[in-house]
């Protein structure tokens, strides 16, 4: 039974594949998710422009609580850290990470006891401890490589939603930083994928620090192995979708963190017989493989980025940051006529 649908999803993920070609060709219109905001630097205005994810809200992904405790994660200092329930990462309480590490195992394996009795939870119920990241995610940094990173995927038949994405959550601001794994870059590349879709890593030159040219690598792992391979594994289950659903891009954004092979292993683990908030909350919940916590993290991580930029004051927020460093001062249409008129900063 499993040889056979090891079969299927091959035979599959080769149609996707072949069916990308096939569309390559074709110029694909993403000008209706983008929006237009305008800046304006010395005498000069500038477009950049962000996705529309007003799916986070129509469809009620921000009212999950993962995206909610990511907040409070990115808003926390490293010297602190809460302890959550793993499963729904429902936060129990927030201390000092130096008297956590200062315990004895013994000492934190009591109190981990002492919370889920006292919070009334069964006991062995999984708790992490996780420290905050105020000053990893430095999101005001990666606001003016947006424009730019969007370009270089619509140029490449790729959905820009994910450039957008993946620069928000992949080490923004910290783009010149190798992680544990060997990824760089400011899409965060391994060597043997950025070779293998035309970059050049040696000792002497990494196209990885490049935008333009990772930009370009990354649409080009999504759209021919991240795509295919996710519409395989929903197509061997008669799962309905869309390409541009929340839930699918989401999906998308696992086999770019984790890899293929991985998701699909979680996938098959789950079986399951829908799309939708049903498949990503159960994959947060469910190991396989090299799909582990820091996998399930990816997702819930990208919905709070997202949110960050759907929620006008926070968008605002981040502009102001960038305008202050750069100098470029933000620029409002006044209603019902063609008047515009700066912000005050």
């Amino acid at each position: 039974m499993f040889k056979a649908l090891k079969i299927k999803f091959t035979l599959l993920s080769v149609i996707s594949l072949f069916t990308w070609i096939i569309s390559g060709a074709q110029t694909i219109d993403f000008s209706d998710q983008l929006v237009d905001k305008v800046v304006v630097y010395h005498q000069q205005t500038a477009h950049s422009k962000f996705l529309d994810n007003s799916a986070l809200h129509t469809e009620h992904w921000d009212t999950l609580a993962q995206p909610q405790f990511w907040m409070d994660i990115l808003s926390l200092s490293p010297d602190s850290c809460i302890i959550n329930i793993a499963s729904c990462r429902k936060p129990l309480q927030k201390i000092c990470l130096d008297e956590w590490n200062c315990q004895a195992e013994t000492e934190k394996s009591a109190y981990k006891d002492y919370l889920n009795s006292s919070n009334q939870l069964d006991p062995g119920t999984t708790l992490f401890i996780t420290t905050g990241k105020k000053e990893f995610y430095e999101h005001k940094k990666v606001v003016p490589l947006m424009d730019k990173a969007i370009k270089v995927f619509v140029q490449n038949n790729t959905d820009p939603w994910y450039a957008q994405t993946i620069l928000l959550i992949e080490s923004p601001g910290k783009s010149t930083q190798s992680s544990s794994v060997g990824a760089y870059g400011p899409f965060q590349l391994m060597r043997s994928v950025a070779k293998h879709y035309g970059l050049t890593v040696t000792k002497n030159r990494d196209d990885r620090a490049d935008l333009e040219k990772s930009a370009k690598a990354a649409a080009a792992l999504i759209s021919r192995s991240c795509i295919p391979n996710v519409k395989a594994m929903l197509d061997l289950r008669d799962i309905p979708y869309k390409e541009t659903d929340l839930w699918f891009r989401l999906l998308v954004m696992h086999a770019y963190h984790a890899g293929a092979g991985n998701l699909a292993g979680v996938i098959n683990k789950i079986n399951p017989t829908e799309g939708g908030i049903p498949l990503i909350t159960t994959l947060w919940k469910t190991e396989w493989g090299g799909f582990k916590n820091e996998s399930q993290n990816y997702s819930q991580i990208a919905l709070l980025l997202c949110c960050y930029l759907t929620r006008s004051s926070i968008t605002m927020a981040i502009l102001y940051s960038w305008c202050r460093v750069t100098g470029c001062m933000p620029i409002i249409k006044v209603p019902n006529t063609s008047t515009r008129m700066p912000l005050p900063l």
